[in-house]
Parts: C-alpha cells; sequence; structure tokens
C-alpha cells in the first residue's frame, strides 16, 4: 500500500496506534502525580530541617566556644600575673633564700609563696572575682598546693576553675605548676 494514497480515516487510526505503544510519551504530556508532588516536599521538609537543625548547633557552638575563649583568657591574666610573682619572689635574696635549706615541704619556698599575702599567693584557695561571659555570670577560683606537685620545697600546683556563679560544674577547669625562680639558686 501506498503511504501517500492513505485515506484519512487510516491515518487517524495509525497515530492512535502510534499512541497506544508508547505510554511514556502520553505520561509526559500529564504532569506529575499527587503521590510524586507529595514525595518531593516530604524530600525538601527533610532537608530544611536538618539545615535548620545544624544551625542551630552551630549557633550553641559558637556561643559556647566564646564563653571557653573568654574563660581561658581570663585565667591567663591571673597565671600571668602568679608567673611574675613566682619570678620575682625571694629571687634578690643573696647568696640564696634561707627557705632553700627547709628541712620539710611546710617551710619551704613553694609552702611561702603560697601564704604570703603581700608577695606570694596568699592562700591555697581564693576566689579571684566574678565576670560576665557571653551573657552569664561566672566566678573564677584559682586553688594552690605545693604538696601535692613533683618537687613540694619549690614547685605549686595551680588548678583553675571558672564555674557559674550560680553553682554547677565549671565550664573551664586547667592545671598548672609555677616553678618558683629563686629555687635554682638552692645549693645541691
Amino acid at each position: 500500500m501506498n503511504p501517500t494514497s492513505a485515506s484519512p480515516g487510516r491515518m487517524h487510526n495509525g497515530l492512535l496506534y502510534l499512541l497506544a505503544r508508547s505510554p511514556f510519551q502520553a505520561l509526559q504530556q500529564r504532569g506529575f502525580t499527587l503521590i510524586e508532588v507529595l514525595a518531593a516536599l516530604t524530600i525538601s521538609m527533610i532537608f530544611v530541617s536538618l539545615t535548620m537543625q545544624m544551625m542551630v548547633a552551630a549557633a550553641f557552638f559558637r556561643s559556647k566556644g566564646g564563653q571557653y575563649n573568654q574563660a581561658f583568657n581570663w585565667i591567663q591574666q591571673d597565671y600571668e600575673k602568679v608567673f611574675s610573682k613566682a619570678t620575682e619572689y625571694e629571687n634578690s635574696v643573696t647568696p640564696y633564700s634561707s627557705k632553700c635549706l627547709a628541712t620539710t615541704p611546710d617551710n619551704g619556698l613553694a609552702a611561702g609563696f603560697l601564704n604570703d599575702a603581700t608577695l606570694g599567693l596568699g592562700g591555697t584557695a581564693v576566689t579571684l572575682g566574678t565576670t560576665t561571659l557571653s551573657g552569664k555570670s561566672f566566678t573564677l577560683t584559682r586553688t594552690a598546693s605545693y604538696a601535692s606537685s613533683d618537687d613540694p620545697y619549690r614547685l605549686v600546683r595551680i588548678n583553675y576553675a571558672v564555674a557559674p556563679a550560680s553553682g554547677g560544674a565549671a565550664i573551664v577547669s586547667i592545671d598548672t605548676e609555677v616553678v618558683l625562680y629563686a629555687g635554682f639558686k638552692c645549693p645541691g
């Protein structure tokens, strides 16, 4: 049969046949189904909610990081004062401090530095004040001891703790040791 001689009725049947053979072409022309739209919305909402959770967590950690950094700087300021005092304590005595000859740690350089209110630390536990860090009130406490150090005659162990002023666990707690420079002048 010659295609140019096809009647209009036959051509119409041929188009119906082509449409019936390619159901995907027919689906593409109808648009999205309700289930497809709901699935896309569900996936979008999951993505948005996860993104929001990550943004909230990032803001929380940024706030805590700022508090931690401010607390650490506060501790460092006091430590620099303590270090300066430890450098100068009994260092100008010649030939060396009489505390170098102590027979017990309670009479040594570390004990003298710890208990000297003017030139030393002024006691074992000292509350150094209260300040506001990232909108919350905190207290800095310094606890010092010579008995628990490696060299109880010349070494002072210090613990710093920054805790909420209203009570609770410390947000920063740092242990360090300070060497008294006068100890380097002690004999043997």
